[in-house]
C-alpha cells in the first residue's frame, strides 16, 4: 500500500510539474541517492532440485533517508543570501531558497535519519528475502549487525523485525556500535584508506574532470551574471544544488524537476558525482586501496560462514526441529561498505577494468564512458544489497548463489548463477 501511494504522489507531482511547463528529472539520474528499484528485482533462477538452501549472508546499505546533513543546504543559503544582499539573486534564486526552506521544514532536525521510505524499504525487502528462500528462514538462529549510525541501526531493526513477525522459531542477536568500525566503517578507520581519501591522486583527476563537465548555468539562473563568483564557485554550486535535488525523492517530497536543470545538466552533474563514488570506492588506476580496505569485511563472511555451514551438515536434529543452528548473518552499512566490497569480490559490473586491461570493459582514459561501466545508481541505491546463498548438495558440496540489489549474478558468462563455494573463495585470495 505504501509503494502505491508513493507512486500516486510521484504522479501528481509529475502533473503539477506539467502544468507549470516543468518535466520531472529522470529518476535513474539521482546517482547515490535513487530510491530502490523493485521492479528490477528477479525471481530465484532455476536450482537443481539436488540442491538444499541452507544459509544466507547479506550486506545491506540503509534505506532512503534525509539530507545527510544541512552541509549543502547551509552553503547555497550563504551564497545566495548573500547575492540577495548584493541585489544580483535572480527571481530563480529566490524561488530555490524557498525549496531549501521547505527541505528544512520537512526534515525538521531529522538529518540522516532513516524516513518512511526507508523503513518500507527495509520491510519489504526482509520479507521477499524470506518468501525466496522459506526453508532457510523456518527456524534458527539469525545474527545482525549495524553501524552506531541511527539509520543504519534503524535499518538493522525494521529488517530483522519483520523476519520476526514471519517466524517465530527465529532467534534474533542484534549488535549496533562503534565495535563495528573495523568491518563497516572502514572508511574511517583504516589509516591508509583515510590518508588515501584525503591525499590521494585520484583528486587531480576528479578536479580536472568537475571543470570540464559540471555545467555553470543552473548556478548561473540562480545569481545571476555579474554575481563575482569565480568559475569554481559556480561549479561548486551547481553541484551543491545537484546534491539536495537528488535528495528529494528520497525525502518524500516531490522530485526535481526542470525548473532547477535541464535533464542534460542533471545528468551532467550525475556523471560527475558518479566519478568521485569510483575513486574514492572502487578498484582504479590510482590505488586498490579501497577494495584492500574491504578485505576484513569479506573474510568475516568467508569465516562466518565456513563455521555455519559445517554446523549445518554436522547437524543431527531431525527435520522439522527448532535449531539454534546460524542461518544467516546480516551486515548492514552504508553506501562507502558496500561499494568497496563489490569491488574487491570483484562483482560483475561492480569492478570494472582499466588500463592495461585484457578485458573488453575497460574504463577509458578520461573515464568518458565510465557510467556504461559502472553506475552508482545501479551499484549502491538506497536499500542497496549483496545476498548470498548457500546450498548443499547431497555429498555435502557446497554452492552459492549471489545476488546482487535483487538481480541474480553470473560471475562467467555461460557458467550459470551457482558457483561451487570452494572456487568462490579461492578467487578472493584471503590469505
Amino acid at each position: 500500500m505504501r509503494c502505491f501511494t508513493l507512486s500516486i504522489i510521484f504522479t501528481v507531482a509529475s502533473l503539477i510539474a506539467g502544468v507549470w511547463g516543468y518535466k520531472v528529472l529522470p529518476a535513474q539520474y539521482d546517482g547515490s541517492m535513487s530510491l530502490y528499484d523493485f521492479s528490477t528485482v528477479e525471481g530465484k533462477p532455476e536450482i537443481p532440485d539436488s540442491l538444499s538452501p541452507v544459509y544466507v549472508s547479506y550486506v545491506g546499505r540503509h534505506g532512503s533517508r534525509y539530507l545527510s546533513s544541512e552541509k549543502k543546504v547551509s552553503a547555497i543559503e550563504k551564497v545566495l543570501l548573500r547575492s540577495k544582499t548584493r541585489k544580483h539573486i535572480t527571481p530563480d534564486g529566490m524561488k530555490f531558497l524557498r525549496l531549501l526552506s521547505e527541505v528544512r521544514k520537512k526534515t525538521d532536525s531529522r538529518w540522516g535519519a532513516l524516513d518512511s521510505i526507508g523503513v518500507n524499504e527495509q520491510c519489504r525487502l526482509a520479507r521477499e528475502m524470506y518468501g525466496m528462500w522459506p526453508e532457510i528462514f523456518r527456524a534458527g538462529r539469525i545474527d545482525a549487525r549495524a553501524t552506531y549510525v541511527p539509520r543504519v541501526v534503524m535499518s538493522m531493526y525494521m529488517f530483522t523485525h519483520t523476519l520476526s513477525e514471519l517466524s517465530d522459531s527465529l532467534e534474533i542477536y542484534t549488535d549496533e556500535g562503534r565495535q563495528n568500525d573495523a568491518l563497516l566503517r572502514f572508511f574511517d578507520t583504516d589509516t591508509a584508506y583515510v590518508d588515501y581519501l584525503d591525499n590521494g591522486a585520484w583528486r587531480e583527476a576528479y578536479d580536472e574532470f568537475m571543470s570540464r563537465h559540471t555545467p555553470v548555468e543552473p548556478a548561473l539562473r540562480l545569481v545571476g551574471r555579474n554575481s563575482g563568483l569565480s568559475y569554481d564557485e559556480l561549479r561548486k554550486l551547481t553541484m551543491d544544488m545537484y546534491g539536495v535535488l537528488q535528495g528529494l525523492r528520497a525525502s518524500g517530497m516531490q522530485p526535481p524537476t526542470t525548473e532547477w536543470m535541464s535533464v542534460s545538466e542533471y545528468k551532467a552533474c550525475r556523471e560527475v558525482s558518479n566519478l568521485k563514488h569510483y575513486l574514492q570506492r572502487v578498484d582504479n588506476r590510482y590505488s586498490d586501496i579501497a577494495a584492500r580496505a574491504a578485505s576484513p569485511l569479506l573474510a568475516e563472511i568467508v569465516s562466518n560462514a565456513d563455521v555455519a555451514i559445517e554446523a549445518i551438515l554436522s547437524e543431527k536434529q531431525p527435520a522439522g526441529d527448532k535449531s539454534s543452528l546460524r542461518r544467516a548473518d546480516l551486515f548492514f552499512g552504508h553506501a562507502e561498505t558496500l561499494m568497496p566490497l563489490l569491488s574487491r569480490m570483484g562483482l560483475p559490473g561492480c569492478s570494472p577494468c582499466y588500463e592495461n586491461c585484457f578485458r573488453t570493459l575497460s574504463v577509458s582514459p578520461d573515464f568518458a564512458n565510465l557510467t556504461t561501466l559502472w553506475d552508482v545508481t545501479e551499484v549502491s541505491p538506497l536499500a542497496a544489497n549483496l545476498e548470498l546463498v548457500f546450498m548443499v548438495s547431497p555429498s555435502d558440496r557446497i554452492y552459492v548463489l549471489i545476488r546482487l540489489n535483487g538481480r541474480n549474478l553470473e560471475l562467467t558468462d555461460g557458467d550459470g548463477y551457482i558457483t561451487p563455494w570452494q572456487s568462490l573463495k579461492q578467487s578472493w585470495n584471503l590469505q
